[in-house]
């Protein structure tokens, strides 16, 4: 005899019902935790990866080695990981093999979760390099970060570029800084570094290029900042723009970070290199003006000032 079912009614149909629901919502949260990758240990690769940050931060390098690893053998090998194993290896002195790991990690640049980690491990090999002497590939890495700045590298762009080195050099700053602005904080430091560097090997109007560029960023970055706080606030003089600025603590700390007036030097000594002694003069003034009175930048602005000269070009064995 086939007894037919009915659907449950009343209370205890209800419960049923709702007893149900739980056992399906534990057996789904169960489905996904055996879907993650886990390690030996049990740990999912992405706490693991959490796990050994923190032991980087705290300093215990081979602990953080040892959890970075295994979040790749629970989860596979990514871009994270492998950075943070070329963290790890800079940090140990063991700079080749930081340099084999990042290269790794940008291999797998696409996988990033966040974009700008791949620009971070491109900075790491650039300082790797200048820190071994190896002058091109740093040369190389800095233009390759400088070519994503679409204002300094298209080439439809050049005439705006000779039209800003022409106002620099005719105008001064205030005027230049009346007409310009530049927001790409991503390249700044590549243009900041790039720019000493280019002073340091003969190279002056690449040299003064790269460094208007990045106190012209640096000094935007300033007004849009004292325009947040002060609505009303223009642009008049690169000397307001600085006070202004300096009585800010955030806007103080950002100017030594950014290495402001590090370029302000170099930039000075490329328009004296390239006989624009006047415009020279006046950046180095600024240096001795605002800068810290202990920054080393500061005193050099100050010898330049005494008895101009053009630093030796240094030797790159190219």
């Amino acid at each position: 005899m086939m007894v037919q079912s009915h659907p449950a009614k009343g209370p205890r149909g209800a419960l049923r019902s709702i007893f149900l629901a739980f056992l399906l919502l534990a057996f789904a949260a169960a489905l996904s935790a055996q879907e993650q990758p886990v390690s030996s240990s049990g740990s999912p690769a992405w706490l693991l990866l959490a796990e050994g940050k923190r032991a980087f931060q705290e300093r215990n390098f081979g602990t953080a080695l040892a959890l970075f690893r295994q979040s790749i053998a629970a989860g596979g090998e990514t871009p994270e990981a492998d950075m943070w194993i070329g963290r790890v290896f800079e940090e140990e002195g063991e700079l080749k093999l930081a340099v084999d790991q990042y290269d790794r990690a940008l291999a797998l640049k696409q996988q990033f979760v966040v974009r700008e980690d791949a620009l971070t491990v491109r900075y790491a090999l650039a300082n790797i390099y200048y820190e071994t002497g190896q002058y091109g590939k740093y040369e190389v890495a800095l233009r390759g970060i400088v070519a994503e700045d679409k204002y300094f590298s298209n080439p439809d762009l050049g005439g705006m570029r000779d039209a800003m080195l022409r106002i620099l050099t005719s105008g001064g700053f205030d005027h230049l800084m009346l007409l310009y602005r530049l927001t790409e904080l991503r390249t700044l430091r590549a243009h900041s570094e790039l720019g000493a560097f280019m002073y340091r090997t003969g190279r002056y109007r690449d040299a003064t290029l790269n460094l208007a560029f990045s106190t012209i960023t640096d000094f935007t970055t300033a007004i849009e900042e004292l325009r947040r706080t002060n609505p009303d606030f223009e642009f008049t003089t690169i000397q307001d723009l600085l006070i202004r600025s300096l009585a800010d603590p955030r806007l103080a700390a950002y100017f030594l970070s950014a290495q402001l007036y590090r370029d302000l030097y170099y930039l000075g000594a490329s328009l004296y290199a390239n006989g624009i002694v006047g415009r020279a003069r006046e950046i180095w003034t600024l240096d001795i003006d605002y800068a810290p009175k202990d920054n080393p930048w500061r005193q050099r602005s100050v010898a330049q000032m005494r008895r101009p000269f053009i630093e030796p070009i240094l030797d790159i064995g190219q």
